[in-house]
């Protein structure tokens, strides 16, 4: 199978099952699908699209090609207001997030579906001896005020280490030093304690 992958990492995983695979990294913004594929002469079988937070690209001339389009959400209990819409675009939606599956169908997205993320086999250090008591990796914004209330909650508590704009590898290894990691807010802003 040919396939097209843009912002995704799995090409080499691809090419080991036998597929053919040109990766795309488009920059942030609108881009051209039609013209950025004919410059490297590859017809797809399928085109997948990988949600990419630190380089949003929009595809644009996705209805000339005539292979299954593929959307997968990472962040979708971030970016469901905007995706949505761009999900229309695809033939299915994938999230990593089974809560959000129905959701998304709600929306009138044509196909969704449940992608979960990928794990590593890593070496496992026993958590009294990693260096990090807490830590939060995920950008901090005022589009964001849960997280900055919840990294102010905590570190009044607890020694806390934030980072942001980590690649894979590095969000990994950060965690992989923690004895704690919270990354889901399910709280009501006025639900913190003591803020």
């Amino acid at each position: 199978m040919r396939i097209l992958l843009i912002h995704s990492p799995f090409a080499e995983s691809l090419r080991a099952m036998g597929h053919e695979v040109l990766v795309l990294w488009p920059e942030a913004g609108l881009a051209d699908l039609p013209v950025l594929v004919a410059e490297s002469g590859f017809t797809p079988d399928l085109i997948l699209q990988r949600e990419h937070m630190g380089n949003r690209a929009f595809l644009r001339g996705l209805e000339q090609f005539d292979c299954p389009k593929l959307f997968w959400s990472i962040d979708t209990h971030l970016n469901a207001f905007w995706q949505r819409w761009y999900g229309r675009l695809f033939d299915l939606v994938l999230t990593t997030q089974p809560a959000w599956v129905a959701p998304l169908k709600g929306m009138g997205l044509p196909g969704v579906a449940l992608l979960p993320w990928f794990g590593r086999k890593r070496p496992f250090t026993p958590f009294a001896k990693r260096p990090r008591p807490l830590a939060f990796a995920g950008r901090i914004t005022d589009a964001r005020p849960r997280r900055a209330r919840l990294l102010e909650f905590l570190g009044k508590r607890f020694p806390t280490d934030h980072r942001d704009d980590l690649d894979f590898d590095a969000m990994m290894n950060f965690y992989g030093e923690a004895r704690l990691v919270p990354q889901r807010i399910h709280l009501r802003g006025d639900q913190f304690p003591s803020l």
